[in-house]
């Protein structure tokens, strides 16, 4: 049977793994070099404790929303891996649909709930899914006048943050050129470099997404 499967942002992805990557390092070299048993200042303690708390809090969010969408002609199937959790959602089920924006530290995201006659709720966000129009296009009861307003918010509100992250990359990805050209090729820079074309592309392709919205 013909399926949608939920493919993961690749901001969402990307910020998270930096995320973790800095924090967990944090985490280690503090606790590798003894840091707070040493005569460090007591903020400073205070400071890498709150990272430490932020990393596992951040781990345990992660392994809680985690979740894996699958659409098919006549169903949703969420599937939360780390939560042991399959909720299977049927088309006939489907009491009716909400429609909101969901603000992450200044950028807008678009949530549709599906809410079913027995009270179950499957949330889902392009803060997760790159591919989010794909997936929820075949599923009923959506309100489309609800629907194109929240449409036209996001891209109004999240444009001009699309702008701006594309020429701050723009310029990382000048520099780091420039540094691989004088210093020579390494892997991280090379690591580096291709986070941040892959940033850039992603950037590209929601900037050409709102101006299609906002016609």
């Amino acid at each position: 049977m013909p399926f949608k499967i939920g493919v993961y942002n690749i901001f969402t992805a990307f910020w998270c793994i930096l995320m973790m990557g800095c924090d967990c390092s944090l985490t280690y070299v503090a606790f590798v070099k003894g840091l707070f048993f040493s005569d460090m200042l007591i903020i400073v303690k205070l400071f890498l404790g709150l990272m430490i708390v932020i990393t596992f809090a951040v781990i345990v969010v992660i392994f809680y929303k985690l979740q894996i969408v699958i659409v098919t002609r006549g169903e949703i199937i969420s599937v939360k891996p780390f939560l042991f959790s399959v909720t299977r959602l049927p088309f006939h089920k489907i009491h009716h649909v909400k429609w909101r924006l969901w603000e992450v530290k200044a950028v807008f995201f678009k949530t549709m709930e599906v809410h079913s006659v027995d009270h179950r709720i499957i949330m889902i966000a392009d803060f997760e899914f790159e591919n989010f129009d794909a997936i929820i296009q075949i599923i009923p009861h959506q309100p489309s006048d609800k629907k194109l307003r929240i449409y036209r918010e996001q891209a109004k509100m999240n444009l001009w943050m699309v702008y701006f992250i594309l020429g701050i990359t723009g310029i990382f990805l000048l520099f780091i050129v420039w540094i691989v050209i004088s210093k020579g090729f390494h892997l991280i820079l090379l690591l580096v470099l291709g986070s941040a074309v892959l940033w850039m592309w992603g950037g590209y392709v929601r900037l050409k997404r709102y101006q299609r919205v906002l016609g």
